[in-house]
């Protein structure tokens, strides 16, 4: 990683979920850009418009909280920059960044870069419409041990904050739960009482038995936190392959009821 540049403070720092859904995103990155043009900062907006900068949640040790502008590059790309920042030592453009996205209300203290890795692309996790300060916690935290950890580490959290999810949207459409009631009983409630779950899946068979079928997997998420993650001392976890499976297939749940249900 190439730190471009750092606020002041605790300089370790981990990287957590994405800050904002991609159509925001472009639209706070489209004002800096003409904030830094029309305060004749144009190397700061040059720099800011090359590279596919995201802003990320942040945090360290000290569970300070604020925001990352990170790019994740291919290998020849990364060279480069590292190439680039070696010539200008002083990072005025990058700093000059990270006043404009203040003046914007977000105080990023690090700009980043990544390398790129081959490995296989994740589903991403939405910005959700419902939500929780629990179900937000528990994803940041997945996030955070699955880049730390592996996956085999996060299909816990990642279980607990999909339970979460389920029983905030009943909560938002007024559907009554019991107390103790799993995700799979949840999961149900949600397609035969949610008004837009309920108008949207009788429209095409097939997609029926698609839902039909994450049904089942849904039912099967407990089961497998429950005896192969690291909710319990248990003696085997799931391969990072199997993990990774349970964490894409949540995350796809999540893009499905968040689209249905904005």
């Amino acid at each position: 990683m190439i730190v471009l540049a750092s606020g002041s403070g605790a300089q370790d720092f981990d990287v957590l979920d994405r800050a904002l859904a991609p159509e925001i995103w472009q639209r706070i990155r489209s004002t800096a850009l003409q904030l830094l043009r029309k305060q004749l900062q144009s190397g700061a907006a040059d720099s800011l418009e090359a590279l596919p900068f995201e802003l990320l949640h942040g945090t360290n040790v000290f569970n300070d909280e604020f925001f990352v502008l990170q790019a994740t590059l291919p290998l020849e790309k990364y060279v480069d920059v590292s190439v680039s920042k070696a010539d200008d030592s002083s990072g005025t453009e990058y700093r000059e960044i990270q006043g404009v996205f203040s003046e914007l209300g977000y105080y990023v203290r690090f700009i980043v870069v990544e390398l790129a890795t081959n490995e296989a692309p994740v589903v991403s996790t939405p910005v959700l419409e419902v939500s929780s300060e629990a179900v937000a916690r528990a994803l940041r935290d997945a996030e955070h041990l699955l880049a730390s950890s592996g996956a085999s580490s996060a299909v816990d959290r990642v279980h607990t904050a999909f339970h979460g999810y389920l029983i905030a949207l009943c909560a938002h459409a007024g559907i009554p739960v019991d107390a103790n009631s799993s995700a799979t009983q949840l999961f149900k409630l949600l397609r035969t009482q949610h008004p837009a779950l309920a108008a949207a899946l009788p429209a095409k068979a097939e997609s029926t038995r698609i839902v039909n079928s994450l049904a089942n997997i849904v039912d099967a998420l407990s089961p497998i936190r429950n005896s192969s993650s690291l909710a319990h001392p248990n003696p085997s976890l799931l391969s990072d392959a199997e993990a990774m499976l349970v964490v894409n297939t949540v995350r796809t749940l999540f893009h499905f009821l968040n689209a249905l249900t904005l």
